[in-house]
Protein backbone atom coordinates (compact mmCIF):
# COMPACT_ATOMS: atom_id res chain seq x y z
CA UNK A 1 0.00 0.00 0.00
CA UNK A 2 2.82 2.62 1.03
CA UNK A 3 4.47 1.52 -2.81
CA UNK A 4 0.66 2.32 -3.97
CA UNK A 5 0.73 5.28 -2.33
CA UNK A 6 4.27 7.05 -3.37
CA UNK A 7 3.86 6.18 -6.97
CA UNK A 8 0.17 7.65 -7.05
CA UNK A 9 1.64 11.07 -5.13
CA UNK A 10 4.97 11.14 -7.19
CA UNK A 11 2.55 11.24 -10.43
CA UNK A 12 1.58 15.17 -11.85
CA UNK A 13 -1.57 13.94 -13.17
CA UNK A 14 -3.62 10.19 -13.32
CA UNK A 15 -3.29 8.41 -16.23
CA UNK A 16 -6.68 8.04 -16.38
CA UNK A 17 -9.69 10.11 -14.91
CA UNK A 18 -13.39 8.84 -15.11
CA UNK A 19 -12.39 6.29 -17.58
CA UNK A 20 -15.69 5.07 -19.40
CA UNK A 21 -17.33 6.75 -16.64
CA UNK A 22 -16.54 4.12 -14.70
CA UNK A 23 -18.10 1.36 -16.38
CA UNK A 24 -15.36 -1.07 -16.62
CA UNK A 25 -17.13 -4.17 -17.75
CA UNK A 26 -15.64 -5.97 -20.51
CA UNK A 27 -12.87 -3.63 -21.14
CA UNK A 28 -8.92 -4.48 -21.32
CA UNK A 29 -7.12 -2.11 -19.04
CA UNK A 30 -3.49 -1.08 -19.12
CA UNK A 31 -1.42 -0.11 -16.39
CA UNK A 32 -1.63 3.29 -14.76
CA UNK A 33 -3.30 5.34 -12.04
CA UNK A 34 -7.20 5.46 -12.68
CA UNK A 35 -8.92 8.09 -10.39
CA UNK A 36 -12.76 8.22 -10.41
CA UNK A 37 -15.49 10.72 -8.48
CA UNK A 38 -17.92 8.52 -8.73
CA UNK A 39 -18.73 4.69 -8.54
CA UNK A 40 -17.02 2.15 -11.02
CA UNK A 41 -18.90 -0.52 -12.33
CA UNK A 42 -17.95 -4.43 -13.34
CA UNK A 43 -21.06 -6.03 -15.25
CA UNK A 44 -19.31 -8.25 -17.21
CA UNK A 45 -15.19 -9.86 -16.52
CA UNK A 46 -11.83 -7.23 -17.14
CA UNK A 47 -8.77 -7.93 -17.97
CA UNK A 48 -5.14 -6.28 -16.36
CA UNK A 49 -3.16 -6.78 -19.29
CA UNK A 50 0.62 -5.73 -18.49
CA UNK A 51 4.44 -6.70 -17.91
CA UNK A 52 4.86 -8.45 -14.23
CA UNK A 53 6.99 -4.91 -12.95
CA UNK A 54 3.81 -2.60 -14.01
CA UNK A 55 1.28 -1.45 -10.96
CA UNK A 56 -3.05 -0.49 -11.31
CA UNK A 57 -3.91 1.79 -9.02
CA UNK A 58 -7.50 2.76 -8.94
CA UNK A 59 -8.92 5.39 -6.83
CA UNK A 60 -12.71 5.38 -6.07
CA UNK A 61 -14.18 7.79 -4.86
CA UNK A 62 -17.67 6.20 -4.63
CA UNK A 63 -18.70 2.44 -4.25
CA UNK A 64 -17.08 -0.26 -6.34
CA UNK A 65 -19.87 -3.04 -8.19
CA UNK A 66 -19.20 -5.85 -9.05
CA UNK A 67 -21.59 -8.08 -10.49
CA UNK A 68 -21.90 -11.51 -9.15
CA UNK A 69 -19.55 -14.13 -11.30
CA UNK A 70 -17.80 -11.73 -12.45
CA UNK A 71 -14.12 -11.99 -13.50
CA UNK A 72 -11.01 -9.93 -13.29
CA UNK A 73 -8.57 -12.02 -15.03
CA UNK A 74 -4.46 -10.88 -15.06
CA UNK A 75 -2.31 -11.34 -18.29
CA UNK A 76 0.97 -11.10 -19.67
CA UNK A 77 2.16 -12.35 -16.30
CA UNK A 78 0.43 -9.36 -14.49
CA UNK A 79 0.90 -9.56 -10.66
CA UNK A 80 -2.18 -9.40 -7.66
CA UNK A 81 0.35 -7.78 -5.83
CA UNK A 82 0.66 -4.32 -8.47
CA UNK A 83 -2.82 -3.71 -8.10
CA UNK A 84 -4.16 -1.20 -5.38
Amino acid sequence: METAYTDAVGRAYPDYVEYKSGALGGLTLAQGLYKFGTSVTLATDSILRSSPADTWIFQISGVLDVAANTRVSLANGTRSSNIV
